[in-house]
């Protein structure tokens, strides 16, 4: 649409139409009041595509329960898999071991576990540095059900195993409590810290349909 001094001129589909003659101002208010109203149309049409109702708010709501999940491998892995070494002991060759001590039992079937003796060393002889690889006594972490075991408060300070270090009394608990111990015979300070630095021994207990059982010793 333009406009001239005494008329107006619409172009429509390429083709010219003239209409009737006016005056200046009435042909300017009449083109200001066609764009107004083209600029409305627009507007109108355009509107209903801001006001959609959000999806989120068609939903009823509704509560949802929820989900945790715990782990820390992607995958199933087992003592053949894994990369690092690892030493099952079951209940039954613990029993078959025929020592009342837990260490000992230990001891009897991994090589990689000492449990040492010393006589003459004040605490030491009642409460046994037990170690792994040969690295000290603290530098073992012992879990019971994958649970972190205290360290005993018996600071090793005799010329034994353990000299400085406060260790875990492994005899705390009679072999018969055990299902199975697993020992890992490599350094695990990136998962546990620096008491995992020589490895990590976990002892699993019998669940209580398990307990049907009675042991002597003397």
């Amino acid at each position: 649409m333009r406009f001239t001094a005494s008329r107006i001129v619409v172009r429509h589909n390429k083709k010219r139409i003239k209409m009737k003659y006016y005056p200046l101002s009435r042909a300017l208010a009449f083109g200001i009041k066609a764009f107004s109203f083209a600029c409305a149309l627009k507007l109108t049409v355009a509107s209903p595509f801001f006001t959609l109702p959000l999806a989120a708010q068609n939903i009823d709501n509704e509560t949802i329960d929820e989900i945790v999940i715990l782990g820390s491998r992607t995958s199933a892995r087992s003592v053949l898999t894994t990369p690092a070494p690892v030493d099952f002991l079951s209940a039954e060759a613990l029993n078959d071991s025929a020592h009342a001590e837990s260490g000992r039992a230990i001891q009897s079937l991994a090589p990689s576990f000492n449990f040492p003796s010393t006589s003459i060393a004040d605490g030491t002889d009642a409460l046994k540095p037990a170690t792994l690889r040969g690295l000290g006594a603290d530098q073992t972490l012992v879990l019971v059900n994958g649970l972190r075991r205290h360290k005993s408060a018996l600071v090793h300070v005799n010329s034994s195993v353990g000299r400085g270090m406060a260790g875990t009394d492994m005899n705390a608990l009679p072999p018969s409590f055990f299902q199975s111990v697993e020992i890992l015979r490599d350094g695990a300070s990136a998962l546990y810290g620096s008491d995992a630095i020589a490895g990590v021994i976990n002892l699993r207990l019998r669940v209580l349909s398990d307990w049907r059982f009675i042991h002597f010793g003397a």
